[in-house]
């Protein structure tokens, strides 16, 4: 509710939202107001109950309550009424939270999921497509470490598959976790404080998903190749099984994509043609 006075807006008083107060006692005390304003240095307490009593048929107990409540606390009740229930946003809460249930879901998933992993230019490697996933934890996100069968297994033999072939197919892959801004660009937010900051995206956060091959460095991030990135909304409410629930919907998507992509192999790898094998 907001309350129009001398061109100036207000916020909801305190006895428009106070319980404490049926209806027709609110009224009682909005007259009371409009009489005597908030400066009760000609309010009699003793006097306005009688009146109560008399004009409102009030019991005894009621109308001095409201006497004495009005002068003691008029300025109160009728100023603009100010919160004292502290909230925190729902992203500082989500990344400050995250950590333990990310470790704790990559430890009961750890190699629960299978993808479809398919490689440009290779015939015949349809046995090395399906893969065991091993899952971990990692910062504000997930590992994920997917190896390659080592044989191609074929109707009258098994072919094994050495050295680069097999590294440049096993896949390493981070999905991580980011508050963004109203604009969608990631934020880096090294420290939350206990405000809220305007320009943050209150409802959603982004999942970036990166992968390289093993023979890559792991301390260089230029040799990762962007996969895919998406908004994802926060768990609401936030409880434990909502976020875990996230986490599950967030890596069986990016598994989803990932079977429904052909991967290039990096320059200079050859293709694995299995009639060249024969």
């Amino acid at each position: 509710m907001r309350i129009k006075k001398k061109y100036v807006l207000l916020e909801s008083r305190l006895i428009d939202v106070t319980s404490e107060f049926t209806p027709q006692e609110k009224r009682i005390l909005e007259m009371l107001y409009k009489k005597y304003g908030v400066s009760t240095s000609d309010f009699n307490m003793w006097n306005v109950a009688i009146e109560l009593i008399e004009d409102f048929n009030l019991d005894y107990e009621t109308a001095y309550s409201l006497a004495r409540t009005f002068s003691w606390s008029a300025r109160e009740l009728f100023s603009e009424f100010q919160p004292i229930r502290k909230t925190m946003p729902v992203y500082k809460l989500f990344f400050e939270n995250i950590s333990n249930l990310i470790e704790s879901y990559s430890k009961n998933n750890e190699n629960n999921f299978t993808v479809r992993l398919k490689f440009n230019g290779d015939v015949g490697t349809e046995s090395l497509e399906n893969r065991e996933v091993s899952l971990n934890s990692g910062y504000r996100g997930f590992y994920m470490y997917i190896p390659l069968e080592q044989y191609i297994e074929t109707e009258y033999r098994r072919y094994y598959v050495t050295g680069e072939d097999h590294d440049f197919r096993t896949l390493s892959v981070s999905i991580n976790f980011n508050p963004i801004d109203l604009n969608g660009e990631i934020r880096e937010l090294s420290y939350f404080s206990s405000d809220e900051s305007e320009d943050v995206n209150t409802e959603e956060f982004m999942v970036s998903v990166k992968y390289r091959d093993i023979t890559q460095s792991i301390y260089d991030d230029s040799s990762q190749t962007k996969l895919m990135s998406f908004k994802v909304p926060y768990p609401k409410p936030l409880t434990k099984e909502n976020i875990l629930n996230t986490f599950d919907s967030i890596i069986k998507d990016v598994l989803e994509y990932m079977s429904n992509t052909t991967f290039d192999l990096p320059e200079g790898a050859k293709p694995i043609d299995i009639n060249d094998l024969m």
